[in-house]
């Protein structure tokens, strides 16, 4: 059998993905999964170079995460990570709470790969920082279907430690939510949220013609007119009081 018809297989299962990946623009609530199949948390001690013992903690993984559509490229699909809450307990750790927010990446042209990476805040410490989990760049594994996702995360060893989040999730498409363009300090990008950070990015699209705050046509009915006036302020309030 030729290379040309053992490699085309190969290339045509890859190029689906990349593609199947990139028309994909939905946001997403991933719970983390329990049971058999259950997520852990996973801390190390004494490693490196320490003077002691070393041993691991490990108890299983609760709580949960956003995936919000950022954008994509001819292969691959990016996401914001955002409302990241998760719980744990181990023997050494009766109570484990980090909350934060990250990236996901999902794509590829050689391979199908994804990527997770967290920055939490371990309010269980008496004095936290921020954590980076990186799960570094990986294969898709047959377990992980995407919007569910199986892929693990670690931190550096640091301090004579590492955390390491075992992560198996179920997912929900969330609606659309077209007014939901302002995050925190009335910048753009979406958070999940209406409230008046939203209001504050579509006046400044408005006054600076950004396309983004045209939503209006004559008689306040949505559409794109280029023209910036109040039909674009009722269709935005509408939009904004629908709700998500």
């Amino acid at each position: 059998m030729s290379a040309f018809h053992l490699l085309f297989p190969l290339a045509a299962s890859v190029c689906a993905s990349g593609l199947l990946a990139q028309t994909d623009t939905s946001d997403y609530r991933e719970t983390v999964a329990s049971g058999d199949d259950a997520s852990t948390y996973v801390r190390e001690y004494c490693l490196d170079t320490c003077d002691c013992v070393g041993h691991v903690g490990t108890g299983a993984l609760s709580g949960g995460f956003t995936l919000r559509f950022s954008h994509n490229d001819f292969w691959t699909s990016y996401y914001d990570v955002v409302d990241v809450e998760l719980f744990s307990t181990t023997p050494f750790e009766p109570q484990v709470h980090y909350v934060g927010t990250g990236t996901y990446e999902i794509g590829g042209d050689f391979a199908y790969t994804h990527r997770l990476t967290l920055n939490l805040v371990p309010l269980h410490e008496p004095d936290p920082g921020v954590h980076l989990f990186d799960s570094g760049t990986k294969l898709v594994s047959q377990a992980s279907q995407f919007p569910a996702i199986v892929i693990s995360a670690s931190t550096e060893v640091a301090a004579c430690t590492q955390r390491t989040l075992n992560l198996r999730t179920t997912a929900v498409a969330l609606p659309s939510c077209v007014a939901d363009i302002g995050s925190t300090g009335g910048v753009a990008g979406r958070d999940g949220r209406l409230d008046n950070n939203d209001f504050v990015v579509f006046i400044d699209a408005f006054f600076g013609g950004d396309p983004l705050a045209d939503r209006g046509v004559q008689g306040g009915v949505p559409g794109s007119d280029g023209v910036y006036d109040n039909n674009d302020f009722v269709v935005f309030i509408d939009q904004f009081f629908g709700g998500c």
